[in-house]
Order: structure tokens, then sequence, then C-alpha cells
């Protein structure tokens, strides 16, 4: 009965701290005289493109570890692949809907549509553009006479060895608040047509919606008129 009183009244007191919590410390350096960084989580995040998850404090005496950042270059080849795969699809679904019906060949669906050639023609001249002093041709990418966007991995590999930013820099990034570069520059004009709110793709569907009304009415008016008479 005692040692059950004794528990209630511990499960019923305050809270007792068992070992106090304190943050994460990581010295690039020597310890004390080297670049501290310090984090209230066991995932160090201030190393730009860097994540730590450490597991356990490192006993006194270690040998310090030793971390090595070096680029990925597989995943930026497989990265860049894809981009230049999801731009030849986008480039022949325009040729086909652009196509040409001359010597007895089937034309596209929007062959004379002027402003999707437009587009076609804006994508292609900025994938030539120069920015920052670089264009596509330094980083490995050719667009052959038809348009077809392919990638040289090594160039690109000897041009990232010369210049490990130099692909950021002409990339740049494209979010909500900031646009640079390629990337930045083909979401802007890719969303002049995909945009719900003003896009020229919803100006069209609008177009085409008030068009199929009109016959509808006058066939409303008609049978209205009809059925008076």
């Amino acid at each position: 009965a005692s040692v059950d009183a004794a528990l209630a009244t511990v499960l019923n007191g305050p809270p007792k701290e068992l070992v106090a919590a304190r943050s994460a410390i990581v010295w690039l350096g020597a310890q004390g005289t080297g670049l501290k960084i310090e984090q209230n989580s066991n995932t160090i995040t201030a190393i730009d493109g860097v994540t730590l998850t450490l597991k356990a404090a490192q006993g006194a005496g270690s040998a310090p570890m030793t971390l090595t950042v070096a680029q990925d270059s597989s995943a930026t080849k497989d990265n860049l692949a894809g981009f230049v795969t999801a731009y030849n699809t986008l480039r022949s679904t325009l040729d086909g809907l652009l196509k040409g019906g001359g010597e007895g060949g089937t034309a596209g669906p929007l062959a004379s549509d002027s402003s999707l050639k437009s587009l076609r023609d804006r994508l292609a001249g900025m994938l030539r553009q120069e920015i920052g002093g670089l264009n596509m041709t330094a980083l490995g990418f050719s667009i052959d006479r038809a348009g077809k966007l392919s990638l040289d991995g090594d160039k690109l590999t000897k041009a990232l060895t010369n210049d490990a930013t130099s692909l950021d820099s002409f990339l740049g990034k494209a979010t909500q608040t900031v646009r640079t570069g390629l990337l930045g520059s083909l979401t802007t004009v890719t969303e002049q047509w995909t945009a719900s709110t003003g896009g020229l793709l919803k100006k069209r569907q609008d177009a085409i919606a008030t068009q199929q009304r009109g016959p509808d009415d006058r066939q409303t008016r008609l049978d209205a008129l009809t059925a008076l008479g």
C-alpha cells in the first residue's frame, strides 16, 4: 500500500526533468576556434544545399569527421534528360497541330493559327538566347533544324567541371515570387497560355462557347415563334 501511495504521489505531482534539452552543435574546424553551427534540432540545415542528421554526440578524443560535398552529375544529367524529353514532346505536339497540308498531305487542325506558331517559335528562340554570358550550346545542348533538342552529357560534365554554377545561373528558377534564367522565361510565356484566368486557352474556350450558344439561342427563338404561330 505504501508503494502504491508513493507511486501515486509521483504520478500526480509536477513533471520532473530527467535530462535538460540542449541544442545540437557542430563545429566546422577545431572546437572552440572553428565556425560554430547551433540549431535546436538534430537535423542541421545551416549549410546551403546540405542536410546533416546527427545520430550521436562525438565522444571525447574522437577523431573529427570529414564531410565532402560534391556534385551528383548523374542525377543532374537525368533531370536535364527529362527536360529535353518534355520539350521535344511539346515541340512534336505543336508541329502536329501546325502541320501544313501541302502535296496531298493532311493539314493539322490549327495549321493556320498564327498565335500558336508564334508560341512555338518563341519557345525555340528562348532556348537559343544568351543568359549571363552563357548559352545552351556551351552547356552541351543543341537544337537541330527540325527544332529537336538534344544533350551531350560529356560536354555538360566538362562545362560543370570548369564552372559548377554555370548551369544554375543559366537555368535560374521559377517560383511564385522569383523568376530568373531560362526556367523563369519559359514559365512566364507558358502561363500566358495556360492561366485559368485571362490565359489565351481560356479566352479561346470562352469564345468557342459563345459561338456555340449563338445557333442554340437562334433555334430557341425560332421554336418559340413556331409555337406562337
